[in-house]
């Protein structure tokens, strides 16, 4: 009967190699559960597998409740916090009125409640007729489980050994099982240190076999194969053993305040033997304000992190050096990464006006399909707050600029017997700012003008006959002024915003200072792109099509009407809903963390949840619009 810690994959083994005529008992539980709460019965016939730590199933008289910090219970297979119930709970600490009302909470999933007992997917025969002092409890473990597809609990380890690194949510036991994998590796703990240059820093302490057979790099190399790139620690520590708090537990506080001491590194893995190791040190230097880093020195181990990582790619592209975060994240040191960097001296895209006609795009086709009844109004704009006021003489010719280097914003579309059809013009036109005073207005008058003329300049947009970019300049005296720049939808969306805006405040800086108009190379043009979709089309491989056409039977379902509908004469109803700050927060933000999602994934998942309710039908085609190329 083994309890107290985390039992490992290995001594179970062990064990059961040594004594195979035994059965081993894996019990899991709390001293506040009087001791165990649930256990695991295995013998030499049980599968044991390496990256598991089963604690099984609830012992006579006790509940488990695995939950989310909502206190909703959890599917199979998604991790959760353990609350445990039942006649063995204790009623709290002694003395102690704040801790006993943190750990041990009002338990609505108690046999009297009907909600409790409906979700009580893990319980064990309960005597109804005498309940425990603690019935009415739940306490709070602290611990990560989840539920197997065969209803075992699986221990994943404490809620707080779940972090988020690098931009990802890292579990330390996953990492700690994988390690142990390793031939050379006897036992290991895997924890979060906080150092000077970086919030957070992920560390492996090992106790190997053989202290001198294994160095950093050979750990490193071993986890590449086991472990995505976020989830490789940033240094190994070898430790002869693990320090031990008074209860007989590895002390990680102990661990922590050890000191990371780099490997000396010898002459050879220090010095650049190339040209693009040379141009990598200097950016790791100047980015990460160290000096002395050799091609063998680890990123991370040197303080990097996911936002400096950003800041180095940009520094190599600018140097002619193409790299991505991926390249970073799984080649670590400055010799890894050099062998997969690649050399671009200069760009391949033409860089003069690209002119002549340009096949429509698949989106655009479909745009032109729709035969909407004002096609001229299908409009994106922005609309920014000046920090100071504007030159428009100068903004005229930094938009003239953008209409030089991105030769879409220059596209003239005409219709003809054979349909629609677009162009590259080479004729750059001179886009008039509009310049509006409000200055002698009130806020709220101000707010109203500016809505009124925006309304104004986004109908009067005309495909066949101007340019498709209206801006206009809003002079608000006292306040900050606004510029509203409008673009129809054929020319751009919603990413290739944050490229034009920092292009056009590039150019106004630069002609505002006398300076020569230096923009970023272009890059394949519009008109390129569109004719290689046009190939792709006509020659890519059809073995998807017929699984594509088959989702059309779910199409041709009608929403059931309560009575028939005259269609030319519909009556509208506009329902408008405002949710409130905390259910704002819940949906943007709570929502988003607890089911590690986008919005658009919570929205998508309450709109079929309704019309499955609705209709009983559990299918919807949806048709989504994704920005960008």
């Amino acid at each position: 009967l083994a309890g107290g810690d985390v039992l490992s994959s290995s001594h179970i083994q062990k064990f059961l190699e040594a004594h195979p005529q035994c059965s081993l008992i894996n019990g899991y539980g709390p001293t506040e559960s009087t001791t165990f709460a649930c256990c695991y019965r295995m013998n030499r016939d049980t599968e044991i597998d390496p990256n598991r730590s089963i604690i099984g199933y609830p012992i006579s008289n006790t509940q488990l409740y695995i939950l989310d910090k909502y206190l909703n219970p959890v599917p199979v297979g998604v991790s959760g916090e353990l609350y445990i119930a039942g006649a063995g709970l204790a009623r709290g600490y002694l003395n102690r009125p704040q801790l006993t009302a943190e750990k041990f909470i009002p338990n609505h999933f108690s046999v009297n409640s009907p909600r409790g007992y409906r979700f009580a997917y893990q319980q064990s025969p309960v005597n109804r007729s005498s309940p425990a002092p603690s019935a009415s409890l739940l306490y709070k473990t602290g611990d990560r489980v989840r539920y197997s597809n065969k209803g075992k609990i699986e221990y994943l380890g404490r809620i707080d050994t779940q972090v988020k690194i690098r931009g990802f949510r890292v579990e330390l036991g996953e990492i700690e099982a994988a390690l142990n994998q390793l031939e050379n590796v006897k036992d290991n703990v895997v924890l979060v240190k906080d150092t000077d240059r970086v919030n957070k820093q992920l560390v492996a302490y090992i106790i190997p076999h053989d202290l001198d057979a294994t160095q950093e790099y050979d750990w490193r190399k071993s986890l590449k194969d086991k472990l995505p790139y976020y989830l490789i620690p940033s240094a190994f520590i070898n430790c002869k053993y693990f320090p031990l708090t008074a209860n007989g537990k590895i002390n990680r506080q102990s661990l922590l305040e050890r000191d990371i001491i780099q490997p000396q590194l010898s002459e050879s893995s220090l010095e650049p033997q190339t040209d693009i190791e040379i141009k990598l040190i200097q950016i790791w230097s100047d980015i990460l304000n160290l000096e002395n880093i050799g091609v063998s020195s680890n990123f991370f181990s040197l303080g990097g992190d996911s936002i400096l990582a950003i800041q180095i790619i940009a520094k190599a592209n600018q140097a002619g050096i193409k790299l991505t975060p991926k390249q970073l994240f799984e080649n670590q040191t400055i010799a890894e990464l050099a062998a997969v960097a690649t050399t671009e001296t200069s760009s391949t895209a033409e860089q003069g006006l690209v002119t002549g006609l340009i096949p429509l795009t698949p989106i655009q086709k479909w745009f032109f399909e729709l035969n909407l009844a004002n096609i001229n109004h299908f409009n994106q704009s922005v609309l920014l707050e000046t920090k100071q006021d504007l030159d428009l003489e100068v903004l005229q010719s930094a938009a003239r600029q953008l209409l030089i280097h991105h030769d879409a914003l220059r596209i003239e579309f005409a219709f003809s017997d054979s349909g629609w059809s677009q162009y590259n013009s080479d004729i750059v036109p001179t886009i008039d700012i509009q310049q509006v005073n409000l200055s002698n207005l009130s806020g709220s008058e101000q707010r109203k003008e500016i809505a009124q003329e925006s309304d104004h300049l986004q109908s009067s947009l005309d495909i066949t006959q101007d340019t498709l970019i209206k801006i206009a300049y809003f002079d608000l005296g006292e306040e900050s002024d606004r510029l509203l720049i409008i673009i129809h939808h054929l020319l751009i969306d919603g990413i290739s915003w944050r490229i034009l805006l920092e292009d056009l405040q590039t150019a106004y800086q630069q002609i505002l200072n006398d300076r020569e108009i230096q923009l970023p190379a272009k890059t394949t043009s519009y008109q390129s792109w569109s004719r290689y979709l046009t190939t792709y089309g006509q020659v890519s491989p059809t073995s998807n099509i017929d699984y594509w056409l088959k989702q059309n039977k779910y199409s041709n379902y009608s929403l059931p009407i309560d009575k028939e509908l005259d269609n030319d004469n519909l009556e509208k109803k506009q329902v408008v809903i405002t949710l409130n700050r905390e259910y704002t927060q819940a949906l943007l933000k709570d929502s988003s963390q607890a089911y590690n999602t986008q919005i658009n994934d919570l929205l998508l998942t309450a709109l079929v949840r309704t019309f499955s309710q609705y209709t009983n039908q559990y299918y919807l085609l949806i048709d989504l619009e994704s920005q960008g190329r």
